[in-house]
């Protein structure tokens, strides 16, 4: 029999533990939904610009959306659940990080840590909702954790589920209005009770079996995305091996073929998500498996070193573009446009960004200035690029305050497509050398302004001119 009482969530307070990406957004839209919010952060330098209503990051309408709801009073955000208005919750949301260690295995020790504190001012009838992305089985151990900690029982005195988010940066608070939300728990009255709490953000709610299921769908969305990306990344390398282009015969393969969406190659995949979550899915699974378990975790590891490996896959391929050019090691001067780990949309994450190998790889051989209108100059420092700040100056501006010997394209910023290739080859040297990360500009017509062109998936023999 379920003990806890019939009070919904509709006027209770909410507390978010973690206010990254996830639990930030997340915090916004709640409190923009009717809700009484608490977003606790135990980072200080996150903590004291929240208070002041600015995002750590950029996003989308979040600025405005927390300082509208800071200036209601709907949302406050506080250090610890030591916060009064923690202690008065019903409703607690982890949202903490899972970073991967230096050998790529899962650290939950964040998670736990933020549930040993939740267990301090749990009650009767209150809702946990696990959110963080998790290995598959680990909330389970939570329920255990919070039980043994808290003497509650998950599906009679408390409810528990797992909620995972799954917006892309740049459309975050738009995605959590209109994405469904799944939601798993071992229990019915837990889905209930979270129900009741996720259908004032989003129309759409999906069932889904137990704990279990809910973690593996969120792994199974990232990971997927992650696989597809390295099948256009090997069919570029398998086109390149033939001295063709792949991002042409991708082209031809896909027009008018709706039965395909081979992705195009690229400089590789960053961010906080994609990166990290195939090992989550490697990391549940047992040690002895079965060959077909064997097979498709080979298929997942395999997909997810490829495309670890292609921002080095292109500075070989630069390497080859450069040894004709003569330089001395240390006299090789260099523009990286694109310091996020993607551009569209914008973004000023730089977790895992594939331009980081690559910045490293011209570091070794001369000064490397860096360019990204949405990042900020000292996290372009932080990757040792020297930042380029001029707010006023167009891609074409960056491009030609010095005679650049390379300049890459390394993430896909639209506006990178505005370079006036005319003017970047009248500054440049003879035989400069142009990266082209993503494939954002016409070969031929960076051939016809004199600038040797290197594009992933491509043969640089065959755009040598």
């Amino acid at each position: 029999m379920n003990e806890r009482d019939n009070e919904t969530l509709e006027k209770r307070n909410v507390c978010v533990l973690g206010q990254g990406y996830v639990g930030l957004t997340l915090s916004a839209v709640l409190a923009q939904s009717g809700f009484d919010v608490v977003g606790l952060e135990k980072d200080d330098e996150r903590y004291e610009k929240l208070t002041q209503g600015v995002p750590h990051f950029d996003e989308p309408e979040l600025e405005k959306t927390i300082s509208t709801q800071c200036e209601l009073g709907t949302l406050r955000f506080g250090r610890s659940t030591d916060h009064p208005d923690a202690g008065h919750a019903s409703a607690y949301i982890i949202a903490v990080g899972s970073p991967l260690d230096e050998n790529k295995t899962p650290n939950t020790s964040i998670v736990e840590s933020a549930v040993d504190s939740v267990t301090e001012v749990l009650e009767s009838g209150d809702l946990v909702v696990l959110r963080s992305t998790i290995p598959v089985g680990t909330s389970e151990r939570i329920v255990d954790q919070i039980e043994t900690e808290t003497g509650l029982e998950v599906g009679k005195t408390l409810s528990l589920v797992h909620a995972p988010e799954r917006t892309l940066q740049g459309a975050a608070l738009r995605e959590l209005r209109h994405l469904p939300q799944v939601i798993g728990a071992d229990d019915r009255g837990s889905v209930i009770e979270a129900e009741r709490l996720f259908r004032h953000v989003t129309d759409t709610i999906l069932r889904v079996e137990s704990l279990r299921a809910a973690e593996l769908v969120k792994l199974m969305d990232n990971t997927y995305r992650d696989v597809t990306i390295a099948l256009g990344n090997a069919f570029g390398e398998i086109a390149r091996s033939h001295g063709l282009d792949g991002t042409r015969l991708i082209e031809a393969a896909n027009k008018g073929y709706d039965r395909n969406q081979i992705k195009s190659p690229g400089l590789g995949v960053g961010g906080g998500c994609l990166p990290k979550d195939p090992y989550l899915v490697l990391e549940s699974l047992p040690d002895e498996t079965e060959p077909g378990l064997s097979a498709a975790t080979s298929l997942i590891r395999d997909a997810r070193q490829l495309n670890e490996s292609m921002p080095h896959i292109a500075t070989d391929q630069l390497e080859a573009a450069l040894s004709g050019l003569g330089k001395e090691p240390g006299e090789l001067r260099s523009l990286v446009f694109g310091i996020a780990f993607k551009g569209e949309p914008a973004t000023n994450d730089i977790r895992h960004t594939p331009a980081a190998p690559v910045i490293d790889f011209l570091a070794e051989r001369g000064p490397v200035d860096g360019y990204d209108p949405n990042v900020e100059p000292e996290k372009i420092a932080s990757l040792g690029a020297r930042p380029v700040t001029d707010d006023d100056a167009t891609v074409t501006d960056v491009a030609t305050r010095d005679a650049y010997d390379v300049i890459v394209l390394a993430n896909n910023n639209p506006t990178f497509k505005e370079l006036e290739l005319a003017s970047v080859a009248d500054a440049a040297p003879p035989d400069a050398v142009l990266l082209d990360g993503w494939n954002l500009l016409d070969e031929r017509t960076v051939e016809q302004m004199g600038l040797s062109y290197v594009a992933i998936g491509g043969d640089v023999t065959s755009r040598r001119f």
